[in-house]
């Protein structure tokens, strides 16, 4: 089609630059979109252009990506928040029973709560503000406090996993030092490490952003953005800092962590075959050896089928974030008008793709439950176990019930397989 940057010459009734103004506020991350809105709504503009609609203009021409991305906004959202909130509240309930006692669990339930976090200050935020107010911008301290609490929780749910990935490694890699090095004690010192270094890195928020108003051609709009001091830090910088710690760096850990285990899973799985094949003298003792170290192997190999299907759904799902902000970065100097054909085109499909990946994001947070119920023999027991009594009325019989083994059976289980095993076969 031909560019439609002539098509609009009423719009030099409202004597102002249009491409200038747009391209600045859109620039400061304001929604070209409502932008257009907000100008056809202004007192100066309203009657210059009747019969020039530019956000119709948008829709009609890119009707495909403009419709896909309003369903995906509105329909996507609601189901990623229910089974979100089912899933973290099961999650968090099972692993907090043994949360005091399984340095996996202390991390596990953690990250259900942090996941929860995301959700609903991201996502929930971000679904509700197509019907009302963004609570966001009520006020500046509201301003201030869901912009931290959003980025603290999602950076500390990252972590998180690069928590339980480096204890698997180390179980896996290190067996012999498995059970010194990775105890509850240091998940509550990582735990709590991760948790106060996501605040201090994110402090910065409470003076460096605030909520702003813009006035559009008369009409006023409220944002939560960076403070007129810090427009560099907040629009430059901290974005790819953000990115690192959020995304480029978890992605690289965890990818190069995840690689090893699985080459040393198979490197152990080789060594088993060969041990299988090798005749020893002592018949009842081979049987007995072989029994004890096959269950303990069967345990540590569920527990990180688990955590390498969380660890590698997160690679999966923020993999395609990193490359839409190098893209971005990439086309980010774009000076064409903002009236033409490529620009609007450009800007459909960009707006299309951010929210794929916004809500590929939010997947990564709503489906660990769902990873552990499909890698997790002894979790899947767990849920069924805790719905049945839940069904009955009898929910406080499935904490008791896990009080009472853990005191009965934990010394027979230490004399049969050790404790290693113990620690690492309760917990799938």
């Amino acid at each position: 089609m031909a560019s439609h940057e002539n098509q609009a010459p009423s719009l030099v009734q409202c004597n102002l630059n249009l491409s200038h103004m747009v391209a600045e506020l859109t620039a400061g991350g304001f929604d070209y979109a409502d932008i257009i809105m907000a100008l056809k709504e202004s007192p100066g503009c309203k009657q210059t252009n009747e019969n020039v609609d530019l956000r119709g203009e948008i829709l009609g021409n890119f009707s495909e990506y403009m419709e896909a991305d309003r369903n995906l906004q509105l329909y996507v959202p609601p189901i990623l928040l229910v089974l979100g909130t089912f899933g973290n509240f099961l999650s968090f309930v099972i692993m907090s029973r043994n949360m005091f006692k399984i340095s996996t669990y202390s991390y596990l339930a953690l990250l259900a709560i942090m996941d929860s976090f995301v959700l609903y200050i991201g996502l929930l935020r971000m679904w509700i503000g197509h019907f009302a107010v963004d609570i966001q911008i009520m006020s500046n301290w509201m301003c201030k406090l869901v912009t931290f609490v959003g980025y603290v929780s999602s950076v500390t749910s990252v972590w998180l996993i690069i928590a339980v990935t480096i204890e698997r490694f180390i179980a896996v890699k290190f067996p012999l030092k498995a059970k010194r090095m990775c105890n509850v004690v240091r998940a509550r010192i990582v735990i709590l490490s991760i948790t106060l270094a996501t605040c201090l890195l994110n402090s910065h928020i409470f003076w460096t952003v605030e909520l702003r108003s813009h006035d559009i051609n008369g009409t006023l709009s409220y944002k939560c953005d960076a403070s007129l001091d810090h427009v560099l830090l907040i629009k430059e910088i901290w974005p790819w800092v953000d990115a690192a710690v959020y995304s480029f760096i978890p992605f690289l850990i965890i990818l190069v962590l995840n690689t090893m285990i699985v080459r040393r899973v198979l490197v152990a799985r080789r060594e088993r075959s060969e041990l299988q094949m090798t005749p020893l003298r002592n018949k009842f003792s081979s049987t007995r050896s072989r029994c004890s170290y096959k269950q303990s192997n069967e345990s540590s190999k569920k527990l990180t089928c688990m955590l390498l299907a969380v660890s590698f759904t997160f690679l999966t799902t923020t993999l395609p974030m990193n490359l839409l902000m190098v893209v971005n970065a990439v086309l980010g100097n774009d000076k064409t008008s903002v009236h033409s054909y490529e620009y609007q085109r450009k800007y459909a499909i960009l707006k299309l793709t951010r929210t794929v990946v916004e809500l590929l994001m939010y997947i990564n947070h709503s489906s660990n439950f769902f990873l552990y119920c499909a890698t997790g023999r002894k979790f899947r027991q767990q849920v069924k176990l805790m719905l049945c009594l839940c069904c009955k009325g009898r929910i406080k019989e499935f904490f008791t019930i896990a009080s009472r083994k853990s005191t009965s059976t934990l010394s027979y289980k230490m004399s049969r397989l050790g404790p290693d095993t113990v620690k690492e076969g309760t917990a799938v």
